[in-house]
């Protein structure tokens, strides 16, 4: 899914740059964790403005101004992108996305359970199921990029 082929491919991209000598010595694997999760929300944050139509029949039905919550959680995704560009304040960054990520999966959720497709997306109900299941690898990513793990 576009999920994984944006954060392991930009990972990649970053790991082939970083072995070609045009990181510094001092980046570390956890830093180009960091880098290509931030590229991942940018990415994805992004879609909450131009794919909120999309985005809003996810939303469950017990969250209030959910066209609101659309647009909020794309504007965190974003500050988490840059937060986690920035040494000074990535650790306190990484912990309130991993809380993030525990927010938002009621709505992942939601869009298995009722078979939900967004258009443009690789997607069918069976890899809805599988969505799922991706929330605790982007914690877990999150976590190393901020060496907990």
């Amino acid at each position: 899914m576009i999920t994984l082929l944006i954060l392991f491919g930009s990972y990649g991209v970053l790991y082939g740059l970083a072995h070609l000598g045009v990181f510094s010595e001092a980046v570390t694997q956890m830093d180009l964790a960091a880098y290509a999760m931030s590229f991942f929300l940018v990415f994805f944050g992004l879609s909450h403005f131009y794919k909120c139509k999309d985005l809003l029949r996810i939303v469950p039905g017990w969250v209030p101004f959910p066209r609101q919550t659309v647009y909020v959680t794309g504007v965190m995704e974003l500050m988490f992108a840059i937060g986690l560009l920035i040494p000074s304040i990535r650790f306190a960054t990484g912990i309130a996305l991993v809380l993030f990520f525990v927010a938002i999966f009621p709505a992942n959720l939601n869009k298995a359970m009722k078979g939900l497709h967004i258009p443009g997306a690789l997607s069918s109900n069976l890899l809805s199921w599988v969505r799922l299941a991706y929330q605790p690898l982007f914690i877990g990513w999150t976590l190393y990029s901020i060496e907990v793990l």
